[in-house]
């Protein structure tokens, strides 16, 4: 029987007890190839750590740009028109939502390798949502035109980008159901253990810093930020997470 170490994994994915021929296949989590290699080590800091929704020679081949964001910059605002097909190279963006009382609502929140609000595209309609950049950013863009383009002569992508939007669905419908309990701790629960199951394989205890402050805590769940403070000082007490350098571990 093979072995395959550490599990999970960020740099080497080391694997053992196999014929030196062996061949190995390496998939996104999409379900697509993109990786084979015979040796039994794998850098995977290279190779998969930053695995795009779409190729981006691809995106090359098809017109797309490079913009730089630095935080707190807007790539799009409610009520624009989609105009291009976003894809995150490196960085992180929220999409956000600020009410009639002036407060922030976090809708999603995208990461390396994710677009951006794509599905938008195959409307006729305005983006529902700001595109708020949270770290300094590098985004590719193309074209609206030039997308459906590329999506006509490459018909593998169009499957893609349906499993990623059906991803983030049911991701989304996971979190909506979690975030209506009448109760804020079962609110902040709930949430950072959605965080924690999409972002980290690692299942232990603490192994997981949440990204976001009190503050967005509560934009996600729609509490005030101090109910947010107050009912993470008792899931500490818990033990339920734990706080380092006032970060939140889970």
């Amino acid at each position: 029987m093979f072995e395959i170490y550490p599990n999970p994994v960020n740099h080497i994915l080391n694997i053992t007890k196999v014929s030196d021929q062996a061949k190995y296949k390496i998939y996104n989590r999409l379900g697509r190839l993109i990786y084979q290699f015979i040796n039994c080590t794998l850098p995977m800091s290279k190779k998969t750590n930053k695995i795009m929704l779409i190729d981006k020679n691809l995106l090359s081949r098809y017109g797309a740009t490079t913009d730089l964001y630095k935080p707190k910059d807007i790539i799009f605002g409610e009520g624009d028109t989609p105009k291009y097909y976003y894809q995150i190279i490196s960085g992180d963006i929220k999409l956000n939502h600020i009410d009639e009382n002036a407060r922030e609502i976090i809708i999603s929140l995208l990461k390396t390798g994710d677009s951006i609000c794509e599905f938008l595209l195959l409307l006729d309609t305005k983006y529902p949502v700001n595109a708020t950049v949270m770290t300094e950013s590098t985004i590719l863009k193309i074209t609206k035109a030039n997308f459906a383009e590329m999506l006509n002569s490459h018909p593998e992508i169009v499957l893609d980008v349906c499993k990623f939007v059906s991803e983030r669905l049911h991701h989304n419908v996971i979190k909506t159901k979690n975030i209506t309990s009448p109760f804020a701790e079962v609110r902040i629960k709930a949430m950072l253990n959605f965080f924690k199951d999409l972002n980290n394989n690692d299942k232990t205890d603490y192994s997981f810093q949440v990204p976001l402050t009190r503050q967005q805590l509560a934009a996600i769940t729609g509490l005030r930020t101090e109910t947010v403070i107050r009912c993470i000082k008792k899931l500490e007490r818990e033990k339920f997470l734990k706080i380092h350098n006032h970060k939140i571990f889970i």
